[in-house]
């Protein structure tokens, strides 16, 4: 397998890149070529006459094209620029399968998928998977394809618009659509993948229920208005930069052992909020912060997966609130990916990637995929591993970073102290409630029974109950029992009086 790639602005850059005498070599043994395509700003015009250039430079290639929320090339992050990702498999099969999906038949194009999927007789290797809508519940189409077949090594993501959320698509072959699922089944003997995924964004503040949902609508929060939350913790107001604002604060819940992040990306009217990937009703959320010196820590952990893997190609689907949130950092988390293989990809509204027998709808997560044909080459494991020390840092690159991290610290002290702040008002108010009770005492000696069958003397049962500290006197009435017929008391008695 050979790879190259190239970011282009025009569409006339694209021309010389496939006249490109180790591209023309490379199209002369290959038996199947996949070019990925992550465009910007291409208008529908551009897109067909890239498929043209791509179609008359060898049958062979089979397109794979969306619009992106940035674009990815060499481990680097580009803005409004359009990614050429070519792909040349020596002995590897692709099945291109197309499918419109308007709203609402998400699980008709899973069956669909599957029963074309189920009708090949070669192994399917790894299933490219890309979707063109937001709008869709690109999670009930997984769950349709995962239930027929459990473990598909799937892996993509839905495509995007630079946060402007108006028209996303995706191309291929046979022309362009909106609302639609192209998915590449990759076949061979010869062919292996290698799927990483990660989050990295941490739960904080207070746990939460949805309480009412609706698809990929939350309507309701601990019984409120799911705005409400967002207004209340954020001071985010409900007008066109909602999306903007709120992107930063991915809602997280634990699905089957797998913590999940949600974007949120529209805020309607009636207070319900609209995500890009499903919440159920019922599930526990709490919003997400992403640390990020943990999150470059762990992407050197990938690093040295990949490594071991000795890919020859390197795909990576981000998310683009990840983007988004990580600013000039997220380069650090791709860079050293492209010490090991030529690494392309793009910033997704979604990121797909199988867990097992499942293939959930991610979202603040970067799915990578190493593939290569044949057996790994160990030289090429040792040369091209990357460590963490090899890389210098400014002394002064991350101090935003670093405050962010305390702040996320000093926010989950201050929640820990207020759970157990309320943990002591909620003792001390069963304590109030029993004070406040009827007691069973003894009409003889006063004894006091507790919740357990034991009869305790008043001052004993009080000092279990609660911090109350007797110290003993006596009464008049007493006094005048035990004392009266004395005449130390009855003198004692006479002169309080005369005073």
């Amino acid at each position: 397998m050979k790879h190259f790639s190239a970011a282009i602005q025009t569409v006339g850059e694209l021309k010389p890149f496939l006249e490109n005498k180790k591209i023309r070599t490379a199209e002369g043994s290959a038996k199947s070529i996949l070019a990925q395509i992550f465009v910007s700003r291409f208008d529908d015009n551009d897109i067909h006459q890239v498929v043209e250039l791509l179609n008359a430079f060898s049958e062979k290639v089979i397109v794979a094209g969306v619009s992106s929320g940035g674009e990815i090339f060499s481990g680097r992050a580009l803005a409004y620029q359009t990614v050429v990702s070519m792909s040349f498999f020596e002995s590897a099969r692709l099945v291109p399968i197309m499918l419109k999906v308007p709203q609402g038949t998400e699980q008709k194009a899973g069956s669909i998928l599957v029963e074309k999927l189920s009708s090949m007789t070669d192994q399917v290797k790894g299933l490219l998977l890309l979707t063109a809508s937001v709008s869709i519940n690109n999670g009930l189409l997984l769950q349709t394809i995962f239930k027929s077949i459990p473990g598909l090594p799937l892996f993509g993501g839905v495509a995007g618009d630079y946060l402007e959320f108006k028209r996303t698509l995706i191309f291929s072959n046979k022309g362009i659509f909106n609302e639609g699922a192209l998915a590449i089944a990759m076949t061979g003997k010869e062919l292996h993948l290698s799927r990483h995924i990660y989050c990295g964004w941490q739960p904080i503040g207070k746990k939460m229920t949805a309480t009412k949902t609706d698809g990929l609508v939350l309507q309701e929060i601990d019984g409120r208005p799911a705005f409400d939350v967002y207004r209340k913790y954020f001071n985010i107001n409900l007008d066109s930069n909602f999306q903007v604002d709120a992107i930063e604060f991915p809602l997280l819940l634990n699905r089957n052992g797998r913590l999940l992040a949600r974007n949120p990306f529209a805020a309607n009217t009636d207070g319900s909020i609209q995500f890009s990937a499903d919440i159920q009703e019922g599930e526990t959320l709490q919003f997400g912060y992403g640390n990020i010196d943990q999150i470059i820590d762990n992407s050197y952990r990938m690093v040295e997966k990949i490594s071991s893997f000795a890919p020859q190609a390197i795909f990576i689907y981000s998310c683009a609130m990840r983007r988004f949130f990580m600013q000039q950092d997220v380069d650090r988390e791709m860079a050293p990916l492209n010490e090991i293989a030529p690494t392309t990809g793009f910033f997704t509204y979604g990121e797909f990637c199988d867990l097992g027998n499942q293939s959930p709808h991610m979202n603040s997560t970067i799915v990578v995929v190493g593939i290569r044909e044949g057996k790994a080459d160990s030289a090429h494991m040792v040369s091209k591993a990357v460590r963490k020390e090899s890389v210098p840092e400014d002394p002064y690159f991350n101090r935003p970073t670093s405050i962010l991290s305390r702040l996320y610290y000093f926010s989950n002290a201050i929640t820990e102290e207020l759970k157990n702040t309320n943990a002591e008002l909620q003792n001390k108010l069963k304590e109030i409630q029993t004070l406040r009770g009827i007691l069973p005492i003894c009409s003889s000696c006063k004894k006091i029974r507790d919740d357990k069958g034991y009869w305790n003397l008043l001052e004993t049962y009080f000092k279990k109950q609660s911090d109350i500290d007797f110290s003993h006197g006596i009464c008049p009435e007493c006094s005048d029992k035990l004392y009266g017929e004395e005449d130390w008391y009855v003198k004692m008695k006479k002169d309080s009086e005369n005073k």
